[in-house]
């Protein structure tokens, strides 16, 4: 077949972009995950996993990116990732990256030494058992560090899945209620919450230890330019050349002073709350745009 046409493939035919789902949105997948990866701090000198790596929708980004040797692959279909490998991707590069694939459907096959700073595991929670998503998540929980972070998309719904048709549902899907979720992280010392972050269809949420800074997992703090502006020397843009910049890094400094406590006023009483107390903010707001 053409790799051009695939427009007459469905989720689950025996093609490299349709087995792992929808074909037409191979590149919108992997989008969103190297965008979120990203936004949360991903670098190249980071180890990351990727759970399902199927034909490398993602790997095909995150291989060229990261340093030589800090992907790894986990997919029990050996045909998707050589596929993906002749047809996106390369020998040249796998050569030059030396990317880590394991032909297999569990975790247990990684040394005790590894441990990933990333990782993450697109549309395999929504296909799977409770069993096979607790499986997963004590690997997580062998191999990620201390202050690592696993994503995972999932399906959300008032009822779980009962285990009535086996451990893994493809092509068809399962739901989770978000506390399951989270007990199921419990059992195995991980906390859990949805995250922000918008699929096409699914939840993405987020698993970590104890030790790790969620923070920014925060709705209103999970984007680019907040993780920029939180880590780096980056000033807000402004329209007009009058500004002072003393004065404009003064009260960069006060607004993100007032962010923290802005956002759990808006978690906790929501926008209507904040629309009465906004006046107190305008003085800052009509200084930085040079009203005053």
């Amino acid at each position: 077949m053409d790799q051009r046409d695939i427009s007459n493939l469905k989720p689950g035919d025996h093609h490299y972009k349709a087995f792992i789902g929808p074909p037409e949105e191979y590149d919108l997948v992997a989008a969103m995950v190297f965008n979120l990866l990203t936004t949360l701090g991903l670098r190249e000198d980071h180890k990351v996993l990727d759970v399902g790596c199927g034909s490398l929708r993602n790997g095909r980004l995150l291989i060229p990116y990261l340093a030589r040797g800090n992907y790894w692959g986990i997919e029990p279909y050996e045909w998707l990732v050589r596929d993906a490998i002749s047809n996106e991707i390369g020998q040249d590069q796998i050569d030059l990256k030396q990317p880590n694939f394991y032909f297999t459907d569990s975790l247990d096959v990684l040394e005790e030494k590894i441990h990933f700073d990333f990782g993450f595991a697109q549309s395999i929670f929504s296909h799977a058992s409770h069993k096979l998503i607790r499986k997963w998540l004590k690997g997580v929980k062998n191999h990620m560090a201390s202050d690592g972070l696993f994503l995972a998309t999932y399906l959300r719904h008032a009822e779980d899945y009962r285990g009535l048709r086996g451990d893994w549902i493809y092509p068809d899907c399962v739901y989770y209620k978000d506390e399951t979720m989270r007990e199921m992280a419990a059992e195995f010392n991980l906390k859990f919450r949805p995250i922000a972050w918008v699929h096409p269809r699914q939840i993405w949420g987020a698993f970590y230890f104890e030790e790790f800074d969620d923070t920014f997992l925060d709705a209103r703090s999970l984007n680019w330019n907040t993780y920029i502006q939180n880590n780096f020397d980056v000033r807000f843009p402004v329209e007009s050349d009058n500004v002072n910049q003393e004065d404009l890094l003064q009260l960069n400094q006060q607004l993100e002073a007032h962010r923290l406590q802005l956002e759990t006023i808006y978690n906790s009483r929501g926008w209507k709350f904040l629309e009465k107390i906004k006046g107190m903010y305008f003085p800052l707001i009509k200084k930085i745009k040079g009203e005053e």
